[in-house]
């Protein structure tokens, strides 16, 4: 191949890429993903600039987030404003709210679509107080419905640190089934840490 030929095959290639990148980003922001999502005990609400003091607490006053997820132990109110500015307004990015009092719990949230798979991952966690009451599968269960419902995507993923049975728990409480287990595969609190993948798929 000549060279001006390469130069526009890896224009042309580089564009295609781009092209892909951008139309899955439009699509995945549908009007169905900026929604509330009810459930008998919750309001999922979509994540918002107002929604940062209700994070910085919650992370704050569990104390143990940083030991399931890839929050920083040492947690700031300056982080809690910069992960919302980032977040807000994603599609199925919600705040879990008590639906009787409005107060915030956690988060639950599509972390990665991969449209070209029609390939969907989702990441959550719970304030400590709000644990131990099925809320996180029940808000699962409302988000996944929905986002096989009425979008394109074909399979849900979630990732959790082997040794966190309660996550696990939750994931099956909400339909999930584990299918692979991922030594060494992510690097978290200074050593690889083993994961393992759980999935649910469209019927």
């Amino acid at each position: 191949m000549c060279q001006g030929a390469h130069r526009h095959f890896t224009f042309l290639f580089l564009y295609v890429i781009m092209n892909i990148m951008f139309t899955t980003l439009e699509s995945a922001k549908t009007p169905e993903g900026l929604t509330s999502l009810e459930t008998p005990r919750l309001i999922l609400k979509p994540l918002t600039t107002a929604h940062a003091a209700d994070i910085y607490r919650l992370v704050t006053s569990s104390g143990d987030l940083h030991l399931y997820t890839h929050i920083p132990e040492y947690y700031t109110e300056d982080d809690a404003r910069t992960w919302v500015e980032k977040h807000a307004g994603s599609p199925y990015f919600f705040v879990l709210t008590d639906r009787a009092t409005g107060e915030a719990m956690g988060v639950v949230s599509m972390v990665e679509y991969v449209r070209s798979h029609r390939r969907a991952e989702i990441g959550s966690w719970l304030g400590r107080q709000y644990r131990g009451q099925g809320l996180m599968a029940e808000a699962l269960r409302a988000m996944v419905h929905d986002m096989l419902e009425k979008t394109e995507i074909e399979k849900i993923i979630a990732r959790v640190l082997a040794g966190n049975e309660a996550s696990a728990k939750t994931l099956e409480n909400a339909g999930f089934k584990e299918e692979a287990l991922l030594p060494k595969y992510e690097y978290h609190n200074g050593e690889m840490k083993d994961i393992r993948i759980f999935a649910i798929n469209k019927s």
